[in-house]
């Protein structure tokens, strides 16, 4: 295991999607590497629920169930999970049209992988696995929140986070990390910094995040620094802070309170053929129109 995946965070990533996939001995069907995002879909073969006889009264029935059990075959199941694209990825990829040959462990392994593009596709394969939207989603999701439900209609899906926050924001010394087009426009969040890699107009590169986060109340974090290997120096800085760890790049895992997170806001997938098109297509916070809904746990 190489020096990264030895690290408490990307060793508790790693070691729980890899159970999931040995458990269900999944495989890697389909991989998008898009301008916005990345996309894995797994799967593996699930047997139907089998009918519990020693509850049935009728004999005759339940040799009939019984023979129709036996004759099903297992059920092929599909999972999809996404992580944010790399901001300036290779133009051309050295494993295209070798992403799912082989096993997927070796995949999974690459979470620790320097390279971008290998980093990015195996933290959307860990999310797949470990997020699973087809059978039974992670427990920490079910349990989670819709913040739609409390906040104005009218506002646009991708900043459900922090409209839902802002009451607690007022006053407050806010840093975000990620640009998210649109803050501007939310109430409550007027002492806010945004701190980027690629930073716009008015954002703080990141290297500022050594001099502001410690003096932060609030701290929201771009889930996508998982994949570029800045969140456990993101989160040592933010000690003192309430933290958020957020968006569609989020494992869900009820172990990040471990780590300083005090909520989670990652995404369900409520659509994954959209979801897939819209990548395909360049697609950017559509989806969260379109395809996946926030959810939030406070841990």
């Amino acid at each position: 295991m190489n020096q990264v995946l030895q690290h408490d965070i990307y060793q508790l990533i790693y070691s729980q999607a890899e159970a999931i996939a040995r458990k269900k001995n999944a495989s890697i069907s389909t991989v998008l590497l898009g301008l916005n995002w990345s996309l894995v879909k797994i799967e593996y073969e699930q047997l139907a629920a089998q009918v519990d006889l020693s509850r049935q009264g009728d004999t005759r029935k339940n040799a009939q169930l019984n023979d129709e059990n036996e004759s099903q075959s297992p059920r092929l199941t599909q999972s999809t999970g996404l992580c944010f694209s790399p901001p300036a990825p290779l133009r051309t990829f050295p494993e295209a049209g070798k992403l799912s040959d082989g096993l997927l462990i070796e995949k999974l392994a690459a979470l620790g992988s320097w390279d971008a593009c290998q980093s990015a596709v195996a933290l959307a394969l860990a999310n797949a696995l470990i997020n699973d939207n087809a059978d039974g989603k992670a427990m920490c999701l079910t349990e989670a929140l819709n913040p739609a439900d409390f906040v104005d209609r009218a506002c646009p899906p991708h900043l459900l986070v922090f409209h839902y926050f802002a009451p607690q924001l007022r006053s407050k010394k806010v840093a975000i990390i990620g640009h998210y087009p649109g803050l501007d426009e939310i109430q409550g969040l007027t002492c806010q910094l945004c701190l980027e890699r690629n930073p716009q107009a008015g954002d703080l590169p990141d290297s500022a995040a050594e001099y502001v986060l410690p003096e932060m109340d609030w701290v929201f974090i771009t889930a996508s620094s998982i994949a570029n290997k800045t969140l456990p120096r993101l989160l040592q800085l933010s000690i003192d802070a309430k933290v958020v760890l957020m968006g569609p790049s989020l494992p869900w895992l009820a172990e990040w309170r471990n780590f300083g997170v005090d909520y989670l806001a990652g995404v369900a997938i409520a659509d994954a053929d959209q979801l897939w098109t819209i990548a395909a297509e360049a697609g950017g916070t559509r989806i969260f129109t379109q395809a996946v809904d926030y959810r939030l746990l406070a841990l």
